[in-house]
């Protein structure tokens, strides 16, 4: 009887450890809440497996799982989550500036979850991320704020 309570229990465990664990919620500044990109912040960082445990994002302190300064290969490595939350949003405010090479608040979310995960699952990326916002797939980046 014991040995059938340990083996459930190890089963338990093992199914758990890519259950939706995931970082506590950051203690994030009282802006954050106030910023109208936080939404979207979020709801990207839903579509990046930020909040699954042990996914690259969720390590890297990195809930957009930006490439910043050159990188290709991998993902940008933030001290903590604050760091990435706010490089996160600082990129989000980019668009709306009309500062970034890569999207316009005429972009709509498909095209964006395309150049966001490079052509990988773009349409899963674009899904979730509408799908958090409750909007759709082809609802410009400008209709978001």
């Amino acid at each position: 009887m014991w040995i059938a309570i340990v083996l459930s229990i190890l089963c338990l465990l093992w199914w758990k450890r890519g259950a939706v664990v995931g970082p506590a919620p950051p203690e994030l500044p009282p802006s954050f809440a106030l910023d109208p990109l936080f939404p979207f912040a979020k709801a990207i960082a839903r579509a990046e497996g930020f909040y699954l445990a042990n996914t690259l994002p969720a390590r890297n302190h990195n809930p957009g799982a930006l490439r910043l300064y050159g990188e290709e290969h991998t993902i940008t490595y933030f001290p903590d989550d604050v760091a990435g939350w706010r490089a996160l949003v600082a990129q989000l405010r980019l668009i709306y500036d009309r500062r970034s090479s890569w999207y316009s608040p005429e972009t709509t979310l498909h095209e964006m979850g395309m150049t966001w995960t490079g052509n990988d699952r773009p349409d899963a990326w674009t899904r979730i991320v509408a799908g958090r916002l409750g909007v759709s797939d082809q609802t410009t980046l400008g209709e978001l704020v």
